[in-house]
């Protein structure tokens, strides 16, 4: 198997035939099929331990197994004891990237500062705008308080204006995100060797952003409204 890295520089696909040499040793393979790798930016093939056995030769310290825990928060608990009775014996290890917990710690603290530098995005928006209003609708604002509107009446009515366009906005930004998300981060990811990305985001992580950003302009709008 060959990754799309590899089967677009090579010209090649599934059902072509390729040759394979390793410390000296050469052998004809058949491609079966296109997998997906990130380690070495992608420019991967696989086979299985039959197929290498081809052309190298195999070492003790070569293979590795994989244990898929029914119980996943009893891994420490097994790791420490596989540890404490084969000492270094065995590597034990998480199938895991290193830095990948880096990678999602950085991650989530930029999903933080995007909704702070949003709010303070909504915040200087809604202030420049509701001054604006404000003060070109003040005879309005008397005229209404004269037939009988309240305070705070006029005050939900002026959020609701920043709410109702902020979650037009939202609803387009919602469509938009739904046909360029895939593409603009798959076009990212190809140059960390990943080939093909698709987003699979739950209601609540689709749906979330799009409530936030209305209630944050109808708060901070209903709260500057208070003058």
């Amino acid at each position: 198997m060959v990754t799309e890295f590899v089967a677009a520089d090579m010209g090649i696909g599934p059902g072509d035939t390729v040759s394979v040499a390793y410390q000296g040793r050469e052998a004809a393979f058949t491609v079966t099929g296109i997998y997906q790798c990130a380690n070495e930016m992608g420019a991967n093939i696989g086979m299985s331990r039959a197929g290498f056995l081809r052309i190298g030769a195999e070492t003790a310290n070569m293979w590795c197994s994989h244990y898929f825990l029914r119980d996943v928060s009893r891994k420490p608990e097994i790791m420490a004891a596989l540890e404490e009775a084969w000492g270094s014996a065995l590597y034990i290890h998480e199938n895991s990237w290193p830095g990948l917990a880096g990678i999602l710690a950085a991650m989530d603290l930029l999903l933080t500062a995007l909704y702070v530098t949003a709010a303070l995005f909504v915040l200087t928006v809604t202030v420049l705008t509701g001054s604006r209003l404000l003060a070109a609708e003040q005879r309005e604002l008397g005229i209404y308080r004269s037939l009988g509107f309240s305070s705070e009446g006029l005050r939900r009515s002026f959020a609701a204006r920043f709410g109702i366009a902020a979650l037009l906005g939202a609803a387009g930004g919602l469509f938009l995100g739904a046909l360029f998300i895939d593409p603009l981060v798959g076009a990212v990811l190809r140059g960390n060797g990943i080939s093909n990305f698709h987003s699979q985001p739950g209601v609540l992580a689709l749906f979330f952003p799009a409530a936030v950003i209305p209630l944050l302009f109808w708060g901070f709008a209903w709260m500057y409204a208070g003058r």
